[in-house]
């Protein structure tokens, strides 16, 4: 693994509900050979209450869901017990700036999801496409531009195909092959492996 001397730029891709198994059970080579190249673990634990809201707020905010307020998959404004400094408010501070890459979400939620970006001082958010492949195409100009900073993509395939089909499902283990090729398709686009200003984080498991 690179040093991590001299970083200035980090891609962060939550792979919404992939099992934490899913390397070896399917099996995804692109994620088996990047685990073989860096630093991972297969037994990290979320936060509990373990829905995405609440872990992608921790994640943000180093705080559990019962300091940040987001307890739920309900989408909202937390209502925090003490004040929260996200990493994204810290990187803007030192010059740093963040992006953030979703899947399209609701009309109704479009106006909240914007004021959250907002307030967590994200520079440029975007909420377009269906799946991983799409919301990867969203992110292409960043990932191409912006060479400091923070980088999210957050991909909900696994996710919805556990929901839907179940995880252990043909359906689930077609998606999971997919969002492998589509994090291949990333790591050549940025060359992050030959990058080592760049630091690429994965994180993916299930969560309701």
């Amino acid at each position: 693994m690179p040093s991590q001397a001299g970083i200035s730029r980090v891609i962060l891709v939550v792979i919404d509900g992939l099992r934490a198994d899913a390397i070896h059970l399917f099996p995804l080579p692109n994620l088996a050979a990047l685990a073989e190249y860096g630093a991972y673990s297969f037994n990290a634990r979320t936060v509990t209450p373990s829905v995405t809201a609440a872990a992608m707020t921790s994640l943000l905010t180093g705080v559990a869901p019962h300091m940040h307020g987001l307890t739920s998959d309900r989408f909202g404004m937390p209502r925090p017990r003490v004040p929260l400094t996200p990493v994204t408010q810290l990187l803007r501070g030192a010059g740093m700036p963040s992006s953030t890459f979703l899947a399209e979400l609701p009309r109704a939620y479009r106006g909240l999801a914007e004021r959250i970006a907002r307030a967590l001082a994200v520079d440029h958010a975007s909420f377009r496409g269906q799946n991983a492949s799409d919301v990867l195409r969203a992110a292409d100009a960043s990932l191409t531009t912006q060479r400091r900073g923070f980088i999210r993509l957050h991909w909900p395939d696994a996710d919805r195909a556990g929901h839907a089909h179940g995880w252990s499902s043909n359906a689930y283990a077609h998606v999971a092959r997919q969002l492998a090729n589509a994090l291949g398709a990333l790591v050549r686009r940025t060359d992050v492996l030959g990058d080592p200003s760049t630091l690429a984080i994965s994180l993916f498991g299930t969560m309701s």
